[in-house]
């Protein structure tokens, strides 16, 4: 249904009603659904809401995703999305960090929760909160070294907000997953743009880390963002 685009009432209700289904699979399946229609009733918004506690992780996972594709950004959603990256799991963590970003909302509640996450014990965490934060325009030391840090990481990118919504306007050529570098090369750039921060905190690292076996992916950086000047 969510496919279909239709956003009727009557489609919209009989989706929220199996948000309460006693089969998770079907709870994230209305779930995702109500996310893609773009109707951000209050009546959808309070019941995906609802979900952010549900016993089943994927479906918490599945309801912050809703929350940031439908960008209600009222502070009672913020407030439980920010509840949420502190859950037990580390999926859910991250896709309540991506759903902060998608709000696009940059409060200092939102950037401190964040930057809590640059060092989360989970790495695919740590990542989310430092692109999340490059999408929110965030140049301080801690997000561009984090960045730096993961330059070279191998950690798939199944969401494609940051490239999509903050960097490239036409993004439909781009695979379902990027590698880490590639979503970082472009954050970091961005970031260059509007900061000599960042080249001079890659240049420390480079100095660093001459025998890294991926150095080769900083220098380019760096050399995009000086030509790029």
């Amino acid at each position: 249904l969510g496919q279909l685009g239709k956003d009727s009432d009557e489609v919209v209700k009989a989706l929220i009603k199996l948000l309460t289904d006693k089969d998770s699979q079907v709870r994230i399946s209305a779930t995702s659904a109500l996310g893609q229609f773009s109707k951000d009733s209050d009546e959808v918004v309070n019941n995906l809401i609802k979900l952010l506690t549900d016993e089943d992780s994927d479906v918490r996972q599945s309801a912050a995703f809703a929350l940031g594709q439908l960008g209600k950004d009222s502070d009672e959603v913020v407030n439980n999305l920010i509840k949420l990256l502190a859950d037990e799991d580390s999926e859910v963590r991250s896709s309540a960090a991506n759903a902060l970003g998608e709000l696009g909302k940059d409060s200092d509640e939102i950037i401190n929760a964040l930057i809590k996450l640059l060092t989360d014990k989970d790495n695919n965490v740590c990542y989310t909160a430092a692109t999340t934060l490059a999408g929110l325009g965030q140049e301080s030391d801690e997000v561009i070294n984090t960045l730096i840090k993961f330059l070279t990481a191998k950690i798939p990118v199944k969401s494609r907000r940051i490239i999509k919504n903050s960097y490239i306007k036409n993004s439909s050529y781009l695979p379902p997953e990027l590698p880490a570098n590639f979503v970082i090369n472009i954050c970091l750039r961005k970031l260059g743009e509007k900061s000599k921060k960042v080249q001079y905190l890659i240049h420390e690292w480079l100095k660093q880390n001459q025998d890294c076996e991926n150095v080769g992916d900083a220098i380019n950086v760096l050399w995009e963002i000086v030509t790029a000047e």
